[in-house]
């Protein structure tokens, strides 16, 4: 059973490592799949490629999201392909996209702040509230966001503007579900054993000493 079948999912950043990843696991779960690139249009086009070869349905939908109507912009070409067939809709959001300045605070540029905050933080919060009024509309949707241990930790020097974005958008993704959930049960039995079971698969060989919180968000 193909646990994404007939749902749409929007992965940005689909032509670097990360986001193909993405894009081709969440294909062969069934999803129509757009990937979205900003500079990198023959990657995307060769993962989609790669989605189809395995006979999935992918398109790939270019736009710059360190512009200010950027997100605008990927919506409006995401309503436009696979025939129009899915114009105003959505199901899972990946936010991926992102990119990185280096250096020491007093080497660093307005114009190095501007555009690491514009891609990793104001465009993943751009997305996610269009995707929520649209999946609001079907009662059903998901929206991932793409972190980082720098979100978490400032380990080394000259990491200013990679960790703050990342810090930003790990806040913004507690905040958010307070808006869009209501935790309105305690977990399940059902519940634990299904994240027991993802941990004890193969899935999970790449995550180690993690708290896993298995409680609707309410710790947040």
């Amino acid at each position: 059973m193909k646990t994404l079948a007939g749902k749409l999912a929007l992965v940005t950043g689909a032509s670097g490592e990360i986001g193909a990843a993405v894009a081709l696991r969440l294909a062969a779960d069934g999803a129509f799949v757009l990937a979205h690139y900003g500079t990198n249009r023959d990657g995307a086009e060769a993962v989609v490629r790669q989605i189809i070869a395995s006979d999935g349905e992918a398109e790939a939908v270019g736009s710059d999201l360190s512009a200010p109507d950027g997100a605008r912009a990927l919506f409006d070409r995401a309503d436009t392909v696979f025939g129009g067939r899915h114009a105003g809709h959505l199901d899972v959001l990946v936010n991926n996209a992102g990119t990185f300045a280096f250096g020491s605070l007093e080497d660093s540029s307005d114009d190095d702040f501007d555009r690491v905050f514009a891609i990793n933080v104001r465009a993943p919060f751009q997305l996610a509230r269009e995707a929520v009024r649209r999946m609001s509309a079907t009662g059903w949707g998901r929206i991932v966001n793409v972190g980082s241990v720098f979100g978490q930790a400032a380990p080394a020097a000259g990491m200013s503007l990679y960790c703050g974005p990342k810090f930003a958008l790990a806040g913004m993704t507690r905040a958010w579900s307070r808006d869009v959930v209501s935790v309105d049960r305690f977990g399940r039995g059902r519940d634990v054993a299904e994240a027991v079971a993802y941990l004890a698969s193969p899935a999970a060989s790449h995550i180690n000493g993690v708290c896993l919180n298995v409680d609707g968000g309410w710790s947040a």
